[in-house]
């Protein structure tokens, strides 16, 4: 049985995933699969084993992540697992007002990269906001292991690593 994993928006090989098929906008970059994570994913219902997405979810339009929450739910296998990682836009602000990151630093969080469109930063989350989307999309969703944690609190994380798992 052949097993799928993908590397969803993994721009360049170093950042991809070791083990994953890399799927990017950025054609330049030689993905494997070169694919707008905006339209339907490129890959059969029930087709994929592993996703993982890191730092990508903020670069997606915010009127389509239900979309793309939905794409992950049906192409991955029942029991499939998706993970990753992000920042936590209300640890940004927060580190912001209390100075420990400059303004500089706190905008290019909050915009992203800018040397292409699909770079810049299009939405941010907190921890309900990511929760939700996982749940409304049909995820089982764990946030464990995200730095920052205080007290068991994940809205305290500084960015958030997820796994969230078709159920």
């Amino acid at each position: 049985m052949t097993v799928i994993k993908l590397d969803l928006g993994s721009s360049t090989l170093a950042f991809s995933k070791p083990g994953f098929f890399r799927v990017d906008i950025w054609a330049p970059d030689k993905p494997d699969i070169v694919a707008n994570l905006e339209d339907p994913f490129p890959f059969a219902s029930g087709s994929v084993d592993e996703i993982w997405t890191h730092h990508v979810l903020e670069h997606i339009h915010p009127h389509k992540l239900p979309f793309f929450a939905s794409e992950a739910f049906r192409i991955l296998k029942a029991g499939g697992l998706w993970a990753g990682g992000l920042d936590n836009f209300d640890t940004i602000c927060l580190q912001y007002i209390q100075g420990k990151i400059s303004f500089s630093e706190t905008l290019s969080k909050i915009y992203g990269g800018s040397n292409q469109p699909w770079q810049e930063h299009k939405t941010h989350f907190n921890f309900s906001t990511l929760q939700d989307l996982f749940v409304k999309a049909g995820f089982k969703v764990s946030f464990e292991d995200s730095p920052g944690v205080i007290d068991g609190d994940y809205k305290t994380a500084w960015w958030f690593r997820w796994r969230a798992w078709k159920v």
